[in-house]
């Protein structure tokens, strides 16, 4: 009960004038109400004590845009900096979406060299409960077909976004997959080879939790189960299991130190490790945002014999890669990455290794269409280093 709420934060906060956790809920249960203004005003105060307050720039932000201000709002966001790639769009799309009901249909497809093609296609439909939670469901259809294999997979899932705490956001996801695989057995084939069909069932699980205790602090803890990578690994049920966790720390302005890793194991025993060290510089060039991001890499297998799968041995790999933001006029927003590096497997000669990607945006009252695309050849990414190729189409919009 929000009117029940006010009064007490307005006791508590005349023992204690200076605590910002009170604060910051006060100024919260104003801008739920609806008191746009005086939220605002509530907000504004606490920045002038704690200009890093990264909850209190998103409130008067929120407030703002609550009140009709939307450029004012953006340019707050704008004005923050935040190092974390991505967060400064979600949040911009928070504020425009004022928490309303949204549906996303998306689709494209995947390419490999080698050659094998994945399309998919999905349609997410969600809401916001309150601020601080949502829920959303998913139904998706994708396929692969390569080596004469094919895996087409139907996927019913389900997702939730909860914030219990200023400082944590916890993602869950969980989904039922059939797999319909065509597949050759025994593998290696025999001549000649029996061609099998199968259907599998999967409940395909991730999830993770960021804590964000600071403006220059993010940590992310998460794990996940999902099918194997070709349709042999479906077919066999020899699915993927893991967890990775990630740490981005703002070591001094504009610079962000980047440490990430993970364990993952197969059904069939197999086990994967990787982890990536960088160092982040943003900036703004004028209308542009700039990252540039110097980076050490690494992944291995304890068996470089996976069945089905590729299963490099003890990869490495140091690169730099960059990325560009801005907008066009009102309605136009665009996204550039490119990468370029060098690679090493063991008892493997090293190997010069890039990507690059382009996002184009428009955005029209509710809804906003994108397109994407973009390769890249690394065998850290894709099966032994195959060139792969990517494409995408969607809408999100939100609804009254």
């Amino acid at each position: 009960d929000l009117d029940a709420a006010l009064p007490l934060f307005d006791h508590a906060l005349a023992d204690a004038p200076d605590d910002l956790p009170l604060r910051l809920g006060r100024a919260r249960c104003l801008n739920w109400m609806g008191r746009h203004d005086e939220a605002a005003a509530a907000y504004a105060a606490i920045l002038d004590d704690h200009p890093d307050s990264e909850e209190a720039t998103l409130g008067l932000a929120q407030a703002e845009r609550w009140r009709g201000r939307e450029d004012r709002a953006l340019a707050l966001l704008e004005a923050a900096r935040w190092p974390i790639r991505g967060e400064r769009r979600e949040i911009r799309d928070a504020i425009r979406a004022e928490y309303r009901p949204w549906l996303e249909l998306s689709g494209g497809k995947i390419h490999d060299s080698d050659p094998t093609d994945r399309p998919w296609a999905s349609a997410t439909l969600g809401t916001w409960v309150d601020p601080r939670l949502a829920l959303s469901a998913t139904v998706g259809r994708s396929g692969f077909d390569g080596y004469g294999y094919e895996a087409p997979a139907t996927r019913l899932g389900a997702g939730l976004l909860w914030r219990p705490e200023g400082d944590w956001t916890l993602h869950l996801n969980a989904a039922w997959e059939r797999y319909a695989a065509t597949y050759v057995d025994p593998y290696p084939p025999a001549t000649p080879p029996d061609v099998l069909e199968r259907d599998v069932d999967l409940l395909a699980l991730d999830g993770w939790l960021t804590w964000r205790p600071g403006a220059r602090l993010r940590v992310d803890v998460g794990g996940f189960r999902q099918a194997g990578p070709t349709p042999l690994t479906v077919a066999e049920a020899n699915h993927l299991q893991g967890a990775t966790v990630g740490v981005d720390l703002g070591v001094a302005p504009r610079w962000t130190l980047v440490l990430a890793g993970g364990l993952a194991r197969y059904d069939d025993g197999n086990r994967r490790r990787n982890a990536r060290l960088a160092l982040r510089l943003t900036d703004d060039l004028g209308p542009v945002s700039v990252e540039l991001e110097p980076e050490l890499r690494w992944l291995d297998f304890a068996r470089t014999d996976g069945v089905g799968y590729w299963s490099p041995d003890a990869v490495q790999a140091a690169g730099a890669r960059l990325r560009l933001a801005g907008a066009l006029g009102e309605r136009w927003d665009w996204r550039l990455e490119g990468a370029a590096g060098r690679e090493k497997e063991k008892n493997a000669d090293a190997v010069s290794t890039g990507d690059w990607s382009a996002e184009l945006g428009f955005s029209a009252g509710r809804a906003r269409l994108w397109a994407a695309g973009g390769s890249g050849k690394s065998r850290l990414d894709s099966a032994a280093g195959y060139r792969r190729e990517w494409w995408s189409l969607g809408l999100r919009t939100t609804f009254p």
